[in-house]
């Protein structure tokens, strides 16, 4: 009995040490916040580059441990909105704020060399945008894509999956393949090719 109590004192005490170590670890995380700032600047530099309404490059991020949800504040210290994944509405702006999260993600693990899988699949970014009445967000989505896609994100793999195809500029040294997909068609097939009728 003597020999099981001093197994579990010291099981405790391992265990103490451990959580004090993470807790230092975990603040030292939490001061150095230099990768957490280059993200926030890559998600509203994102955000700008696809023209986000309401959205601007001097405006404030946000992202506070621990949840490190982003919030975008306007420069105007008496303007309290914020922009974040729960405050928009559910419209096109919301999926534009979301993809364009993802996009930053890609970015910062880019840089660091992050363990990350080099593929980004994104679709129906402009759910809810007339390409033809919101003209600035779907060009300038596209845009910021197919630029990102030349430079930082060359090594990455990137697969849209939309309503209206953009294509990159004619000076653009990028392969892309733009596949027309349609349900029951054999000439444009759906994606899953024997998936008829449903």
């Amino acid at each position: 009995m003597q020999q099981q109590r001093e197994a579990l004192a010291e099981i405790v005490a391992r265990e103490q040490e451990t959580r004090e170590a993470l807790k230092e670890v975990r603040a030292k995380a939490e001061a150095d916040r230099t990768s957490l700032t280059r993200f926030g600047g890559y998600f509203l530099d994102c955000l700008v580059r696809a023209g986000v309404p309401g959205i601007k490059r001097t405006d404030r991020m946000e992202l506070e441990p621990p949840s490190f949800y982003p919030a975008v504040y306007s420069a105007d210290p008496r303007d309290l909105t914020a922009s974040t994944f729960t405050s928009l509405s559910s419209g096109g702006k919301k999926t534009l704020f979301k993809c364009c999260f993802a996009i930053a993600i890609h970015r910062i693990a880019s840089e660091l060399n992050a363990a990350l899988p080099q593929l980004l699949i994104i679709d129906s970014p402009m759910k809810n945008i007339s390409e033809r009445e919101n003209r600035d967000q779907f060009e300038g989505f596209y845009q910021m894509v197919y630029e990102l896609k030349a430079d930082e994100l060359a090594s990455t793999q990137i697969m849209l999956i939309d309503k209206e195809y953009f294509a990159p500029t004619p000076e653009s040294s990028l392969a892309v393949e733009s596949r027309h997909m349609q349900p029951d068609s054999n000439e444009h097939e759906p994606l899953i090719r024997y998936y008829r009728g449903k």
